[in-house]
């Protein structure tokens, strides 16, 4: 009877209405929701409806988180779609730990259909997965250390659009790069993200991530396909290379980008 139902189950997916793709990206937590939407299938005994109608609803929910995640940008050219059609592992990867989600909330409708929430953490092994591990020494624009005593950097792009990815990167007006994987520790990197992203200035400040006393520099555009590399002075570039000279700021990850683009 068991086998007799699910085999009814899984042969309802097909027919299944009220479909919609609902998913974005939180990433001040750094996790990927999604919803699932179905309705219950008058083609089922009454028994298994209700049953049937959730292992649909997740489903859904599966499949939009997996369009959600395809549409997330690892850096300005590359999205994680771009990724998976390039890499059979990757894609494996990927779609294998989407299906590790959890569910947050069921919600059963006065239409009679069902909504269910689901997320997944972007995790150090979705990162090892994605984010190009960029090899050589990095670059400083300053040789000497920055005499003022700061924990972190803020990066202020609000106003510019500037769209979060995993792997951006810092440019200066001449385009050199001022911050990216090369500038941190692989560990970090795998462990808590390049980076950082708060909605507001005071939501930056309060981030564990930058400290008590960050460097704050303002964005003056953003650059790159993707719209997600803030672009700084060179007079800021200099200051948080001279500060990365004295502290691991930028090794350890201790940034924050500021984007109204933080779900999306």
């Amino acid at each position: 009877m068991i086998h007799f139902v699910l085999a009814l189950i899984l042969s309802a997916f097909s027919s299944w209405a009220g479909i919609k793709v609902e998913g974005y990206v939180e990433w001040r937590t750094q996790v990927i929701r999604a919803t699932g939407i179905a309705a219950p299938n008058p083609a089922l005994p009454l028994a298994v409806q209700r049953p049937a109608m959730l292992e649909a609803a997740k489903q859904i929910a599966l499949r939009n988180l997996l369009q959600t995640i395809k549409g997330v940008y690892i850096n300005s050219e590359t999205t994680v779609e771009n990724a998976m059609l390039k890499s059979d592992v990757i894609r494996s990867r990927v779609e294998g730990y989407i299906r590790d989600f959890r569910i947050l909330k069921e919600r059963y409708m006065s239409d009679g259909t069902l909504e269910v929430d689901v997320e997944v953490t972007i995790t150090d092994s979705l990162r090892a997965a994605l984010v190009p591990k960029e090899e050589g020494t990095p670059q400083f624009l300053a040789s000497e250390p920055l005499s003022e005593d700061y924990t972190g950097v803020i990066v202020d792009a609000r106003g510019l659009g500037l769209q979060p990815a995993l792997a951006p990167k810092v440019l200066d007006e001449e385009g050199r790069e001022v911050y990216g994987t090369k500038f941190a520790k692989w560990d970090y990197v795998l462990k808590a993200g390049l980076m950082g992203y708060a909605s507001t200035l005071e939501e930056a400040k309060a981030d564990s991530r930058t400290g008590d006393r960050p460097l704050i520099v303002k964005a003056i555009k953003v650059a790159g396909k993707g719209k997600t590399d803030p672009v700084i002075s060179s007079d800021d570039a200099r200051r948080i290379h001279a500060l990365a000279n004295g502290k691991p700021v930028l090794a350890e990850c201790r940034v924050v980008f500021v984007t109204e683009e933080v779900k999306r």
